[in-house]
């Protein structure tokens, strides 16, 4: 039988090495190393010949390492997405700031009666003269041109 204490004391430190000439990241080289070591544990009933044990013990490195190198990947597309809707939506906010800037310059350029008009409708006043509809009128044809 193994004695898991002496096997770690004994290939952790090539578990180590391995993992981090792979992941090129201390921490999760050291992560992965600990995670073999776990596993191993868990999975020691699986193993048939004892003189397996370190071609056993590196191939569940080889699997942690694909599968923490795949979850670098997925994190590093999910922040570029995050990152790509955070600047499209910086982008659509500046846009309609700019558009806000340029309706206000186009309604103050309106005669007094016009703008006043203009507000009464936008408010949503819905009984309006015919005068008041007709300065509306025109302060819509003025702010198209």
């Amino acid at each position: 039988m193994i004695d898991l204490t002496e096997a770690y004391a004994e290939h952790f430190p090539g578990i180590l090495n391995f993992a981090w000439t792979r992941l090129r990241d201390r921490c999760e080289a050291e992560d992965v190393a600990q995670e073999v070591f776990a596993r191993a544990f868990v999975k020691l009933h699986t193993l048939r010949d004892e003189a397996k044990f370190h071609s056993w013990l590196f191939t569940i490195a080889q699997n942690e390492i694909v599968t923490n190198v795949r979850a670098r990947r997925r994190r590093r597309r999910h922040a570029e997405a995050a990152s790509q809707d955070e600047r499209t939506s910086d982008d659509a906010l500046i846009e309609a700031r700019e558009r806000c800037r340029e309706v206000a310059e186009l309604i103050a350029r309106l005669t007094p009666s016009r703008r006043r008009a203009l507000g009464l409708n936008v408010a949503g006043v819905t009984h309006m003269s015919v005068a008041q509809r007709a300065l509306v009128f025109h302060a819509r044809e003025a702010l198209r041109r």
